[in-house]
Formats: structure tokens, C-alpha cells, sequence
């Protein structure tokens, strides 16, 4: 069974201890987080990342209401997956409430260890859903960045051509003119366009990795930058080759330097450390 993590959150010891027994006896392989309120819950959500989230309605400070809705309307935590528990709120128009919140399911007290269990499950599937949509998407951004720097590289010949075109003798001027800022126009889209449509869509799927990678580590050059958004979207050598339009030794040599930049330890993973970020 694959392992999740699952952030309870609920005010009542009692009710803790009934859902950690639960999870604990269906799903030995899952690591639980626990806080006994949503404000905590808050702080511990974006350390850990949970799978699923399964909170308490009524609770002080902040309520699982409150808490579902902050998680739903942050676009990092959005497809977290929340499952809303209460002994009190038990109307339809509260169910209501509670899925219009971002809550993906509801589940009435005294609870229902073989519910819980389906509850889960279900919210799992959901989250593994919403994972694999995030990687096809990324899939399809390398692919389009592949292409992209293919037709810069012709480009990039084209203007090469261009240029000693340029600095023939039988040229006009108006010729001349027109093939100079040809190039500058040619020039100005290898170099900046590309990337910043790639850079673009990447932050889209993973709002505040940039800044949070600068934050930590403010001395990475613009390229360096470049590398560690493709290592994090788990580019193979070949790939961030293709990418960047280098040689696979280059990007050994680049990747090695960012390694030591990170002050990443040789048996640790390049791409599970920036997906922490």
C-alpha cells in the first residue's frame, strides 16, 4: 500500500484519538499529522503537504469551515483534498456550506469506521487524480519547450545566415536595414520570449517555487534558476539538454555546480530537494 500523509485536525482529544485509531488500523503505511485547531492546522499544511486533510467543523480560533476555505482558495494548497466532520452541523444547507467551502466530503458523527475508511479512500483517488493531471500538464509544457528551442535553433541558423548575408558587399542599403533588425528581432526572441512563456506556465503549476528557491538560496545566477525549475520538474539529462540547447557534459558540469550551491549532500536526490521548496 502506498504511503500518505493525512492532517487531522480537531479540538476534542477524544475525537483525535478515534479517527488516529482508525486511520492507524486501515492504513498502517500512513504518516498522521495532527492540530487541535485550524489556525495550527494552517502552519503544519504548508510544512508537510498532506494528501488529505480530514478537520473537525466546530473549533475555536478557527473553525474547519474557515479552514477549508483558506485551503481551497490558496492556489498552493487548492487540490488538497478536505473531508469535513461534525456532530452538530448536520442540515442539508450545511453540507452545502461545507462542499461550497472546498470541502470534497462530509462525514456525520458518532463516526462510521467503515464510512471513514471509504471517505478516505475516495479522497485519495481524488488527490492521485489531481497529481497526475499536474504531471501530464508539466509533460506537455517540456514537450512544448523542446519544440520551442528547436525552432530557435533554426532560427538562431537563419540569423547566423543572415549576418553574413549582411556583411556582403552587393547588398543596398535598405537591405541591410531590413536584415538588421531582422536579427535583433530573431535575437530578442531566443533569448527572452521562450523562456519566459516556459517560465510562465511552470509558475502557474507551482506558484511561489522561484521565490521561495531565492529565499533560500539568493546567490543562484539566472541560469542556475533556469536549471533548477527543469531538475524540479524531473527533467533527465537528455532532456534539460534538449531544453536548454546544450551538451548533455555541459549540463553534468552546471547541474554539479548547482548541486554544491544548494549545499546538496552527493546521496541526496536534486529533484526531491527542490520539490520540498
Amino acid at each position: 500500500m502506498k504511503s500518505h500523509k493525512i492532517l487531522i485536525v480537531d479540538d476534542s482529544i477524544g475525537g483525535l484519538k478515534v479517527l488516529i485509531s482508525i486511520i492507524k488500523q486501515h492504513f498502517p503505511d500512513y504518516t498522521i499529522y495532527q492540530a487541535n485547531n485550524g489556525r495550527k492546522a494552517l502552519k503544519v499544511l504548508f510544512d508537510i503537504k498532506p494528501d488529505i486533510v480530514i478537520t473537525d467543523w466546530e473549533m475555536p480560533e478557527m473553525n474547519g469551515l474557515e479552514l477549508s476555505h483558506e485551503i481551497f482558495s490558496n492556489i498552493v494548497t487548492a487540490n488538497i483534498p478536505v473531508i469535513m466532520i461534525t456532530g452538530v452541523m448536520l442540515s442539508p444547507e450545511d453540507l452545502k456550506e461545507a462542499l461550497e467551502a472546498g470541502a470534497v466530503d462530509y462525514i456525520r458523527k458518532p463516526i462510521n469506521a467503515t464510512e471513514l475508511v471509504a471517505r478516505i479512500n475516495s479522497a485519495i483517488e481524488l488527490a492521485e487524480s489531481k497529481k497526475e493531471i499536474i504531471k501530464e500538464k508539466e509533460r506537455k509544457i517540456v514537450e512544448s519547450a523542446i519544440l520551442t528551442n528547436h525552432i530557435n535553433h533554426f532560427l538562431q541558423k537563419l540569423t547566423s545566415l543572415l549576418e553574413r548575408t549582411e556583411s556582403g558587399t552587393i547588398e543596398i542599403e535598405g537591405m541591410k536595414s531590413n536584415i538588421a533588425n531582422m536579427i535583433t528581432k530573431v535575437n530578442g526572441t531566443v533569448k527572452d520570449d521562450s523562456w519566459k512563456s516556459f517560465s510562465k506556465s511552470f509558475n502557474t503549476l507551482h506558484p511561489g517555487f522561484e521565490k521561495t528557491l531565492l529565499e533560500k538560496h539568493n546567490s543562484l545566477t539566472p541560469s542556475e534558476i533556469k536549471l533548477s525549475i527543469l531538475a524540479r520538474m524531473g527533467l533527465n539529462l537528455k532532456q534539460l539538454a534538449g531544453v536548454l540547447y546544450v551538451t548533455p557534459e555541459s549540463i553534468r558540469v552546471s547541474r554539479s555546480r548547482l548541486r554544491k550551491k544548494l549545499d546538496i549532500a552527493p546521496e541526496q536526490n536534486l529533484q526531491a530537494y527542490l520539490s520540498t521548496l
